[in-house]
């Protein structure tokens, strides 16, 4: 009953997802202006994070464990 599967640690997945939403929204943007390039900085930075812990490591297990 305690075996215990986790689906972490799948780097590929990360990788292509981050890809993958960049340059379409890449695609749809233009950024063209400093201030556009600051904009879509943030929302590749945010698309990491998110993928990153959906797939690669989870970073709210780690305050949760005793």
């Amino acid at each position: 009953m305690d075996n215990y599967s986790y689906d972490y640690g799948w780097w590929g997945v990360v990788a292509f997802s981050v890809l993958f939403f960049g340059l379409f929204v890449l695609s749809f943007l233009a950024p063209r202006r400093k201030v556009e390039w600051r904009s879509f900085g943030a929302f590749t930075a945010f698309i990491v994070a998110l993928f990153s812990e959906m797939f690669g490591f989870p970073l709210t297990i780690y305050p949760k464990m005793p």
